[in-house]
């Protein structure tokens, strides 16, 4: 696996991954191409009440204390171990993802966490046997959660399955890296959440985007790094992945006679990822295959233009928070949120005016509401204008009042526009994707 380490160390210290390793070392580092432009991340941390979990420990201890000692970085500093916790579906990449990193920065304490959806039952019970299995034998702690997916989507307006899933993942896994840090008494800025999502997921992203409509920040596809969460192997191709995988088994456990290991032995697969009624398996399946007859290293490709373009858009995002810490308030004390914009924005260039208002409505917005091209365009538009008024989804509306754009929820007693009174806004930095909100329910733990 020499080439494939080689590429991730490559990543993880190109965009300081890790406390102490390659560029961006700062906690909680933005990754040089991980902006996501004005506004990405609220939202990913779902709230709702349902988690259980099982929590093992194995040798954790042990490989930690095993690097300790002897890994530096390069001005010879000891790199002082943080709490990294390790999302594994038990798919092939996190797979990987597991076994390689713990192996190339060994100092730190990890833990796999493993959700169980409860929607392919006697199939999600395995997935999550095979996960225990694997942090045994990997000699890493592991929690394993349980979340009843299906009723907490149906519990919402517009709940879709995946958007549900992957937030009560990052709620999970949020909430399992502050315990962690809470306990080994570390800062939980430093701690990291690692997701397996490959080159593959970032040219997938890319097409679905392009297929339901983005703007830049969602055109540069998956970043990096975003707050806590931190991707290794977004410059690795899955297919390199599981073949590393089978010869790692080749040389651990050779078979009996001449037959290669069976790669469900090594992973799990999720039968509907194959489904191409879901847009991801049909982009996956149907479309980049057919435009891979044109051309072959299409992935490469546009892995490489992704790059381009996060980087773009992190330079936008930059010159947007300047805006935004110029005209921009957002009041969080009201019993709803309210944003408002000094109409000297609009004197701007209009794609950072655009972003700004994104921010702005998106603070208003309630969860699970998605404000359209065509609001923000008006809005940018039209937002200085005396007398502009629209409404926006999420029963949010927009109206512009002496020489101030307001955003707020309409409420059943209208409250007064004038003379509320508003804090500066602060750019919060969540713990993953989005803001941490602590689930209701138990965790019930035990010790391997």
């Amino acid at each position: 696996m020499d080439t494939l380490e080689n590429a991730i160390r490559s990543t993880v210290e190109a965009h300081g991954m890790l406390p102490g390793v390659g560029a961006g070392v700062a906690a909680g580092g933005a990754g040089a191409r991980g902006g996501a432009g004005v506004g990405m991340g609220a939202g990913e941390a779902g709230a709702g009440a349902g988690i259980v979990g099982i929590t093992a420990t194995a040798g954790n201890a042990a490989t930690a204390t095993a690097g300790n000692a002897a890994i530096a970085t390069a001005g010879n500093a000891a790199i002082e171990p943080t709490e990294v916790i390790l999302m594994v579906s038990g798919g092939s990449d996190s797979v990987a993802l597991a076994q390689l990193l713990p192996r190339l920065y060994p100092q730190h304490r990890y833990t796999v966490l493993h959700v169980n959806h409860q929607l392919r039952g006697a199939c999600a019970d395995e997935d999550e046997r095979f996960v225990a299995a694997l942090a045994r034998r990997l000699g890493l702690s592991y929690e394993l959660h349980s979340v009843d997916i299906a009723a907490r989507a149906a519990a919402q307006t517009n709940g879709n399955l995946e958007d549900v899933g992957r937030k009560a993942r990052y709620q999970a896994a949020c909430e399992l890296l502050d315990e962690r840090c809470r306990a080994a008494g570390c800062d939980p800025a430093r701690g990291r959440i690692a997701t397996a999502h490959t080159r593959d997921d970032r040219v997938e992203t890319l097409f679905m985007r392009l297929i339901v409509g983005a703007g830049a920040g969602g055109l540069s596809s998956i970043p990096f790094v975003n707050g806590r969460v931190i991707r290794p192997l977004l410059d690795c191709a899955r297919a390199e992945l599981r073949e590393a995988l089978l010869r790692e088994a080749l040389r651990e456990d050779v078979p009996q006679g001449d037959q290669a290991p069976c790669e469900h032995e090594l992973w799990r697969e999720d039968a509907s990822n194959r489904d191409t009624r879901r847009l991801r398996a049909f982009v996956r399946h149907e479309v980049i295959p057919l435009l891979e007859t044109r051309n072959s290293q299409l992935r490469a490709t546009l892995a490489r233009s992704l790059d381009v373009l996060a980087e773009e858009d992190a330079f936008l995002s930059r010159q947007a928070q300047e805006l935004a810490e110029r005209y921009l308030v957002i009041d969080r004390i009201l019993p709803e949120p309210l944003a408002t914009i000094d109409a000297k924005l609009f004197e701007c260039d209009p794609v950072l005016v655009r972003r700004v208002i994104h921010r702005a409505c998106s603070a208003v917005m309630p969860e699970g509401a998605r404000l359209t091209s065509e609001h923000l365009r008006r809005i940018a538009r039209e937002g200085a204008r005396v007398g502009f008024a629209t409404d926006i989804p999420g029963d949010v509306t927009v109206r512009a009042v002496c020489g101030t754009l307001i955003i707020r929820r309409k409420t059943a007693n209208e409250q007064p526009i004038h003379g509320i009174r508003a804090a500066r806004f602060s750019p919060q930095q969540d713990c993953s994707e989005g803001g941490r909100q602590k689930s209701e329910g138990g965790r019930r733990a035990h010790d391997a």
